[in-house]
């Protein structure tokens, strides 16, 4: 079947999960802090399994399941996702947000699940966060996918959006500046814009997180906090198989970022998606797939899966 008609197959399964989402209820962990959590996991987790980190920070982690291409993943694995601090149904955002309060959060979780060792899925900033999670707690990974992946420092970040589109950067940063804790999707409709490649893929995603609630103001609370952290000497002693993967036109985090950590961590590969910006799996889930599945399914037993 031709990779066209594939990812509409998958891109509408991903919007058939999105009119279900609301259905699937959530586990609760604490925190070491006393903030309450939320994870979403299966009633038994087969193997090892993924856990899927959103991007943002502070952005509803349904927006990863939009296009399909996750459900197909969890179609052969678990998958564990969860509400960021300030999100959904997480504790709500108090301003001390840290990336060393995030990693503690997914090792709660990672214990909640029961699971001794994880494969990690990061989009953006969720591929930042599994690289702060691994510099700590390495030996529960097994491997790691990082797509649209910042660099180990924020300092270092190529972002092209101004040079790409400076018809909408101006109304983005006014726009950016009245935003809070609880700003509507659409409040966000501009910088979207600014992640795809084709007007239709904007407008099939604008349309699936019609209804998520995103927070600002955690966003900069962790942007200040990773302003002063620097994960390269981490990264580079990395044992971990990393696959990571980037779209060829994606302005938010350009592609020379995802290729300079690639080159960084040994035992890595790299993996471009053509027609893509910054959300390969939404925009071409079926060109996503191919380079995902396989880099999980070689970790997986001889003969069959550890599910």
């Amino acid at each position: 079947m031709p990779a066209p008609i594939i990812g509409m197959l998958i891109f509408l399964a991903g919007l058939f999960w999105h009119t279900c989402a609301d259905a699937a209820e959530p586990r609760f962990t604490t925190a070491a802090d006393g903030a309450r959590i939320a994870y979403y996991a299966p009633d038994i987790i087969r193997g090892v399994p993924l856990l899927i980190l959103s991007g943002g920070p502070g952005t509803d982690s349904r927006y990863m399941r939009v296009g399909g291409a996750l459900d197909r993943l969890a179609a052969s694995r678990s998958l564990i996702t969860f509400d960021q601090r300030g999100t959904s149904r997480s504790a709500p955002s108090n301003g001390t947000e840290t990336i060393a309060k995030y990693v503690e959060d997914l090792e709660v979780i990672r214990k909640a699940a029961g699971a001794a060792q994880l494969d990690i899925l990061g989009h953006s900033f969720g591929a930042y966060l599994a690289i702060a999670y691994t510099a700590k707690y390495g030996h529960h990974v097994r491997r790691l996918v990082l797509v649209s992946a910042p660099p180990p420092r924020l300092g270092d970040l190529v972002q092209i959006l101004p040079h790409v589109y400076p018809d909408r950067i101006d109304a983005w940063r006014a726009k950016r500046a009245t935003l809070g804790d609880n700003n509507a999707s659409s409040d966000s409709a501009i910088f979207m814009s600014m992640e795809f490649v084709t007007e239709q893929a904007y407008r099939n995603y604008l349309a699936a997180v019609s209804d998520h609630r995103d927070n600002i103001a955690v966003n900069n609370s962790l942007r200040r906090d990773m302003e002063r952290l620097d994960y390269w000497p981490h990264v580079r002693s990395f044992k971990q198989p990393t696959l990571v993967v980037h779209g060829r036109f994606d302005a938010v985090v350009a592609p020379s970022n995802a290729w300079r950590l690639h080159k960084a961590i040994p035992a890595s590969t790299f993996k471009i998606i053509e027609s893509a910006g910054h959300l390969p799996h939404v925009e071409r889930p079926a060109e996503f797939l191919e380079a995902v599945m396989p880099f999980l399914e070689a970790a997986d037993p001889a003969g069959g899966s550890e599910r």
